[in-house]
Order: C-alpha cells, then sequence, then structure tokens
C-alpha cells in the first residue's frame, strides 16, 4: 500500500520538500501520527507532525530558505514542537520536532520515536527521503490496528507517566468506535481505578477537555468520562 497515492500534487510537493531538506541538512525526516493514520481511515487531518533526527532548528531554517512556496517564515512553539505554516493551506499546520531519545538518553531515531507513541495507532510513520520516500514504517503494528478497530497500548507505563491518556483512551475509543485489546484494557481500569487523572495539572486536562468538546464525538466522549467516574 502506498500511502501517498492519496494525497494532492500540492501535498505532494510539500512533503518532498521536507524529504528534501533532510538530506540537505544530513538528517532524516518521517511523518508520523494523524496524518498518516487519516489517510488510511480517510479522515480530514488538519496537521502534519514531521519527527527528524538531526537539528530541528537547521531543519526549519533550510526548509523555510529554500522551499519557494512557504508564504511565511514564522515559526511558533507549542511543548516541544516549532510549528510553521502551510502554504497551501490556513488551516494546515506543519508540527516538527526532533525524534525522542532512545531508552537508554542517546540520541533518537524512527525506532525510539516509535516506542515513545502510547499507542500504536499513533505509532504509523512513512519516511519523507528521496530513496525511501512513501515507505511505511510499522514495526508497532499500528496498519494492522487501525484496520481492526484495536486500540492496543504498546507503552506500557504510559499511563503512570502521562495521566492525560487515561482521557485519550476513552477520547479514542467513542472517536474511532475502536475496542481495547485485554492488555490495553487492564492497564487503563487499572489507571482508573487509582485516580491518576488527579497527577495531571489542572490546565493541562482542562485544556484537553476543551478540545474534546470542539469535536463532533465530544458530548458522546464526555458522557462515556462520566459514566467511568473519571471527570
Amino acid at each position: 500500500m502506498h500511502l501517498f497515492s492519496k494525497l494532492s500534487g500540492e501535498i505532494l510537493s510539500l512533503l518532498r520538500a521536507l524529504g528534501d531538506t533532510a538530506e540537505s541538512t544530513n538528517s532524516f525526516a518521517y511523518i508520523i501520527g494523524d496524518f498518516p493514520r487519516s489517510l488510511i481511515i480517510n479522515e480530514d487531518c488538519s496537521d502534519i507532525e514531521v519527527t527528524v533526527t538531526g537539528n530541528t532548528g537547521l531543519f526549519i531554517d533550510h526548509f523555510l530558505q529554500n522551499y519557494i512556496p512557504a508564504k511565511s517564515k514564522k515559526i511558533s512553539q507549542k511543548e516541544r514542537f516549532k510549528i510553521i505554516q502551510s502554504p497551501y493551506s490556513q488551516d494546515m499546520n506543519i508540527h516538527i520536532a526532533q525524534t525522542r531519545k532512545n531508552e537508554h538518553g542517546g540520541a533518537g531515531n524512527i525506532n525510539s520515536e516509535i516506542i515513545s507513541r502510547g499507542f500504536s495507532i499513533d505509532a504509523l510513520a512513512v519516511s519523507l527521503t528521496s530513496r525511501e520516500f512513501g515507505t511505511i514504517i510499522d514495526f508497532a503494528g499500528a496498519t494492522r490496528d487501525i484496520n481492526a478497530g484495536i486500540l492496543r497500548v504498546i507503552n506500557k507505563d504510559i499511563y503512570s507517566r502521562v495521566p492525560l491518556m487515561i482521557i485519550k483512551t476513552a477520547y479514542y475509543l467513542v472517536k474511532y468506535n475502536l475496542a481495547t485489546d485485554p492488555v490495553t484494557d487492564a492497564l487503563w481500569l487499572r489507571a482508573i481505578k487509582g485516580n491518576g487523572i488527579k497527577n495531571c495539572p489542572v490546565k493541562e486536562l482542562n485544556a484537553f477537555i476543551d478540545n474534546i468538546k470542539k469535536d463532533k464525538c465530544g458530548r458522546d466522549t464526555i458522557k462515556l468520562l462520566k459514566q467511568l467516574k473519571i471527570l
């Protein structure tokens, strides 16, 4: 399956430019997460997340200087991401971050980035470099789980490290009509009973809930969260 066969010429050109930028800056670049998943399930996705090995500052500077359609040189910051606006749509942003470090704290690569993800369906990556352009990297089994409608944890301590994952689980179950696998279900229920959400910063929690409420599945998600006494 070649996911990029579904893309418009403009987006395809943008992704190739990101891949060319990686090669010019001695890096590797991949799209990961929401955008490649959206291509499988035919869902609209307004943002492209790019994970980069190497110097992200150099990567972004080179991209903005050499990709002619890039209209805005403005760079914003959100959490670990540098964000630039797509030249083709005001509603589409490109989120760029360095691949997260490996378990020993060393330089990251696409493997360490995938392993850092909470769920398999968030861990689908696609290479952007020219020789591997469009190659799917899926050792987490994301494609299988997306097609099977399964929500599966690939990082078993994620609920203790990221309390918001308790709510994100409910959100994904409702939004994509998924079922949890037995291991994920047990981990999730244990986290709920352990009141893990209380460890989440209030500002971060409220912002996430507000975003959920804006989604078309927001009402049903909030209903499930209340039924489970998470909220």
